[in-house]
């Protein structure tokens, strides 16, 4: 199972990509001229090829490289910013005549595949590093590691079916029952699928999609016993979606994590500041009193400035490059997660 993008056609021919879209079949260009099927062609001597036939072969002849489950990804399809996903379930078939592009008669996209599965979604709302990928100038790419592929798909809700989750398992994807549709039916393919995130600053890079994602990991390793050996993939799956996590999006996951466990937030403007003694414990009924009551400060993928004075500083160390020092209680990624396995954030 491989993926490839696909570089966004004039406006002609994805109008026609489009239509044929509904009938579940994917086409592809370099075709603008009679015979010029990429099977005939591969058996043709390129001495004996017209300049047409050498590029139109040069151009689409990765096109028979692909296989039934493949996926193939339309950028900018029906849209700008939209990506339309297709799952191949067929061989190349070339259509000799095929409806005209436009009133002029122009032919093309005539390299075709069938297609058993069809799914739009935003550019925007998929991981960053796959994100990315999708920007990638080019007219047929492959797309590595496949896993991002999945992950993005069963956080964009996806329905998964049994090929999906054959492949998504094979590559280490982490699969969550709660997104998992075990029948065969093709999804519908949308013209301009429903916005699905709102992104306040070019710093909250993280989307409703991926904390998404990350809530069903941390359900599946919440529920997973201690002595479960897939839980190392689960954490490592944990770890490399916080990694995608903006500044801002971390300090979020923190304050709700301390709030909901009642202490408050004094504080969020560099550090998170919280009153030291829980409002649920006796003490800080006394301690509210005080002018200058203690706070307990949590960094974030950095050490304090100052030297602790009687105040309690937490760092949060993702990165697994801080070194510890009297006075700071510092905590490392599987530490973090598991903290907020037991405090029961999610």
């Amino acid at each position: 199972m491989k993926i490839f993008a696909y570089g966004e056609p004039d406006q002609d021919a994805k109008n026609f990509v489009i239509e044929s879209l509904k009938d579940h079949v994917s086409r592809f260009c370099y075709s603008w001229f009679d015979d010029c099927n990429l099977t005939r062609l591969a058996h043709v001597p390129t001495y004996l090829m017209t300049a047409d036939e050498q590029e139109a072969f040069q151009r689409g002849k990765r096109l028979l490289t692909l296989q039934r489950g493949d996926w193939i990804l339309h950028k900018n399809v029906p849209e700008r910013g939209i990506v339309t996903a297709v799952r191949i379930c067929s061989d190349y078939f070339y259509e000799a005549n095929p409806k005209p592009l436009n009133a002029a008669g122009r032919q093309d996209a005539r390299h075709c595949f069938k297609v058993d599965k069809i799914f739009s979604f935003r550019r925007d709302d998929v991981n960053p590093t796959f994100g990315r990928k999708l920007r990638v100038m080019g007219s047929l790419y492959q797309i590595k590691p496949e896993k991002l592929f999945y992950e993005s798909m069963q956080a964009l809700g996806m329905p998964f079916d049994q090929l999906d989750c054959d492949a998504a398992k094979n590559l280490g994807v982490i699969l969550s029952t709660s997104l998992m549709n075990t029948n065969n039916s093709c999804t519908t393919f949308k013209s301009s699928p429903q916005q699905t995130t709102n992104f306040n600053s070019p710093l909250q890079k993280i989307s409703a999609i991926q904390e998404n994602y990350f809530n069903e990991l941390l359900k599946i390793f919440c529920n997973l016993p201690p002595d479960d050996t897939s839980r190392k993939e689960v954490l490592k799956n944990i770890f490399e979606t916080l990694q995608t996590f903006s500044p801002d999006a971390l300090k979020k996951i923190i304050s709700e994590l301390f709030t909901k466990n009642g202490y408050r937030l004094i504080d969020d403007e560099t550090d998170l500041v919280f009153e030291l003694f829980s409002e649920h414990e006796p003490m800080h009924d006394l301690y509210k009193l005080a002018d200058e009551p203690q706070k307990i400060f949590v960094h974030v993928n950095s050490s304090p400035d100052l030297p602790p004075n009687g105040d309690i500083h937490i760092v949060v160390d993702l990165t697994g490059t801080l070194e510890k020092y009297d006075g700071i209680i510092l905590v490392d990624a599987e530490t973090f997660v598991n903290f907020l396995a037991r405090h029961g954030m999610r």
